[in-house]
């Protein structure tokens, strides 16, 4: 399965995901034409290969957000974004912090919402953080 990351699926980033041996593999392509493809993920853990795809899935929202907002694309790492905006609210980062039990009110389930988002949103930034220093300026 392919799963394109930026709008322009003819040249744009992508992640291949395969489920041949070994059983899961994620790999980050920066486009059709240009080499530096980069293993993201190799291996037989179907939960960790679920977390991949989900953290694919939220980075794109990341990257789209990005390409709306033309000077954020002078980061060339997620902690970069840092330095323009606040890089956690991009995308649908909040909207999975939610999901996970976020309630902004209550210590206890906020604290178990962020360990239980942690690695998709870890395995997210690191996604967006491949593609911006692949990226052609």
């Amino acid at each position: 399965m392919l799963m394109f990351l930026t709008p322009d699926e003819a040249d744009g980033a992508c992640i291949e995901f395969n489920d041949a041996p070994p059983r899961y593999t994620a790999v980050f392509q920066p486009s059709w034409v240009a080499a530096g493809d980069r293993m993201l993920y190799e291996g037989d853990d179907e939960a960790v290969a679920k977390q991949w795809a989900r953290a694919a899935e939220i980075a794109r929202t990341i990257i789209f957000e990005i390409l709306r907002w033309p000077a954020l694309l002078v980061a060339r790492s997620f902690s970069e974004l840092h330095n323009h905006c606040d890089a956690n609210m991009l995308g649908a980062q909040p909207a999975f912090l939610i999901e996970c039990g976020w309630t902004g009110q209550d210590d206890v389930k906020d604290g178990a919402a962020l360990a239980a988002s942690t690695d998709v949103l870890d395995l997210a930034q690191q996604i967006v953080g491949v593609w911006l220093e692949t990226r052609r300026a």
